[in-house]
């Protein structure tokens, strides 16, 4: 026992001078684990049952985060890169062995004394191994291990924006096509206004059969754009079940949204919005994690063809046919790498190799996201002016829509200007519509872009949101 403890005592002396070790930046790295990340818990079971009210915007977001796969997958991506670095900074601490066996022995006897002679062998033992130097092959192994949790964090983030703006999308996606639903039916509805009038003028002898004719094709035109509208409709409506987790045939009602009054200014220039990226993306720091990984990789493949030295101690009883023996080692253990086919060469050509290839991916990424974000600040800029361009079409459209049709029922005008009236206030409501749309569309796209893109900013959705 006493042998025991004096091997605790040396190993614990040799762990407090060895244990920590600057990394590759000269900071000081401890080698005990690191805590464990507060990931949050699942808080919706798989299977929560439906709202009986209709959905706002922030119930499907919420919807979305907490049941679609997309979001779990990360998490358990995470938590796996998490475990693995757990693996990589074991390497820091001691390994312990136990090892026990138990034999049954026969021994025979010569002439002088025959005969047969079983006896029983016990023995017991315990190892100790410590790595105390590999020139920084394990730091290495561990940074990797660690940008690659940083990188798997980051997707994870990048992921959860994917989901909530693929929500929004479909929420709004989902009331434009309901909205078009209404905008055709109230276009069926002026259609079958002018048929009747068509109708009437013609069964009094003051209308044409062409001018019925003509009403008659643009209320059956009218009929099938409703129908068209109607299939748009239950499309959305599959898509927006995806988007929150659910089956495609899924009945979910969705509490309409209202189109913006007067909707938010983003007066921020676009470089603002660009440098803002760079420091918010989540994809941006996922690349610049791997990136480091790989660095480290790379340190990590130089280190293994190097020399490592590592303390070894161990405790051994045997018990042979009643008699013990009992001894202990305490040593230190040199392993020089001489050949090995020329591996470690190519480990070092690959991961210098793999190095570059992730400094382009960086370098591809920050490109790609200051043109999202250029073609997203433009987008926004042109769906504020087709938002406050269509209000003003629509309300002239149903203007000349009324005063084209009272002067055909007044009998003063002809069925060619009704009808067009009334087409040219169908396309008006649809491209109005569109706007509307394009708007919520347009100002979820340029948050994403930024990467500052949650809840907060989803519902919100102005400017100040973002910062």
């Amino acid at each position: 026992m006493r042998r025991l403890l004096l091997l605790f005592a040396l190993l614990e002396c040799w762990v407090g001078s060895a244990g920590a070790e600057p990394d590759r930046e000269g900071r000081e790295v401890s080698p005990s684990p690191i805590a464990a990340v507060a990931l949050p818990p699942n808080e919706c079971p798989r299977d929560a049952p439906l709202a009986h009210h209709p959905l706002t915007l922030g119930e499907v977001v919420d919807l979305a985060l907490c049941r679609h796969p997309q979001t779990r997958q990360s998490w358990a991506v995470a938590r796996a890169a998490f475990a693995s670095l757990g693996v990589a900074e074991a390497a820091f601490l001691p390994t312990v062995n136990g090892t026990a066996s138990w034999s049954r022995l026969d021994a025979w006897g010569d002439k002088v004394t025959p005969g047969r002679y079983p006896y029983d062998q016990t023995t017991a033992g315990l190892s100790f191994g410590y790595l105390l130097f590999d020139f920084g092959t394990r730091q290495a192994t561990a940074e990797n291990a660690r940008r690659l949790w940083e990188a798997a964090s980051a997707s994870q983030e990048n992921i959860a924006q994917q989901v909530i703006a693929a929500a929004v999308k479909a929420y709004f996606q989902r009331s434009a096509k309901a909205a078009a639903v209404e905008a055709t039916q109230r276009s069926e509805r002026s259609a079958e206004q002018a048929f009747r009038a068509a109708e009437a003028r013609h069964q009094a002898g003051s209308g044409t059969p062409a001018d019925r004719l003509l009403a008659k094709t643009a209320h059956s035109q009218a009929i099938l754009n409703r129908l068209r509208a109607e299939g748009e409709l239950r499309n959305a409506q599959g898509t927006l079940a995806y988007a929150v987790g659910f089956s495609a045939e899924t009945p979910l009602t969705v509490a309409e949204s209202p189109p913006p009054e007067s909707p938010p200014r983003f007066a921020r220039e676009v470089a603002s919005w660009i440098e803002e990226a760079k420091g918010r993306r989540p994809d941006l720091a996922e690349a610049e994690a791997r990136l480091g990984a790989a660095r480290a990789s790379l340190d990590a493949a130089r280190g293994a063809d190097r020399p490592s030295v590592s303390l070894t101690a161990g405790v051994n009883r045997q018990r042979t046919a009643g008699e013990e023996v009992d001894n202990a080692s305490v040593g230190v253990a040199l392993s020089v790498p001489l050949f090995s086919g020329f591996a470690a060469t190519q480990r070092i050509a690959g991961a210098q190799a793999e190095l570059e290839a992730k400094e382009a991916d960086r370098d591809r990424t920050a490109l790609l996201a200051a043109l999202e974000v250029w073609q997203s600040w433009n987008n926004l800029r042109t769906a504020l002016q087709a938002l406050e361009a269509g209000r003003d079409l629509l309300a002239s459209a149903e203007q000349s829509e009324r005063v084209a049709l009272g002067r055909y029922q007044a009998g003063v005008g002809t069925i060619h200007d009704g009808l067009n009236a009334q087409g040219a206030l169908a396309s008006a409501r649809q491209q109005w519509v569109q706007a509307v749309y394009d708007w919520n569309v347009a100002r979820v796209t340029l948050f994403q872009a930024v990467g500052g893109l949650d809840r907060r900013t989803a519902l919100d959705g102005s400017e100040g949101a973002g910062e």
